[in-house]
């Protein structure tokens, strides 16, 4: 469906006893519905939503703002501590990425996914859960620029495709490099922790 959650944060998940997250508290999202075509009351959490949440326009949101709050969330649990506020991002420096605040703890492809997914710019961002899934839950391989193919094009379940998903994203001057990541089965192995 098209509904956007748009209140993704730590204190919107509960953990069951059998360990599995349950995302609650609809309330932005059923406002978001009642508001479709009309100007959204503005809804935003700092360090969990997107610059694009600081605007009444519903036309800038999309899945892409769940995917930045969700990442976000993750950066909360891999680091410990609430992400810089989008607003605050733009203006001063000292963002520190979750591959920097994290590394050796989680494995590096995780942590580049967050960084990806907490992009300022939301076409920098996975544009949907389909595309978002393989790069948080699937291994990744490094590859060179050489072996990307000249034009990257996003594919997903709405394109009747699979795709390949491609993403060179600057954060703060660092290259996180060039990821690529497949859905379908894996050859190679979880590259090690670095």
């Amino acid at each position: 469906s098209n509904l956007l959650h748009r209140d993704v944060s730590p204190d919107n998940i509960l953990i069951r006893a059998n360990g599995e997250p349950v995302l609650i508290d609809f309330g932005s999202a059923r406002d978001a519905v009642r508001g479709r075509g009309h100007a959204m009351a503005m809804v935003v959490k700092h360090g969990y939503s997107p610059p694009e949440q600081y605007t009444s326009d519903p036309g800038r949101q999309g899945p892409w703002t769940d995917i930045y709050a969700l990442a976000a969330t993750l950066y909360y649990v891999v680091s410990g501590g609430r992400p810089m506020d989008a607003t605050a991002r733009f203006v001063q420096e000292g963002f520190q990425p979750a591959s920097q605040a994290a590394k050796g703890r989680f494995r590096r492809s995780f942590l580049e996914a967050i960084d990806v997914g907490v992009q300022l710019r939301p076409e920098l961002r996975p544009q949907s859960i389909a595309m978002c899934r393989p790069l948080l839950t699937q291994p990744s391989t490094l590859v060179s620029p050489a072996e990307l193919p000249s034009v990257a094009t996003p594919q997903g379940p709405e394109t009747g495709g699979v795709g390949t998903i491609v993403a060179d994203a600057p954060v703060r001057g660092l290259t996180l490099g060039h990821v690529k990541s497949t859905s379908g089965p894996r050859a190679q192995s979880t590259p090690p922790v670095t």
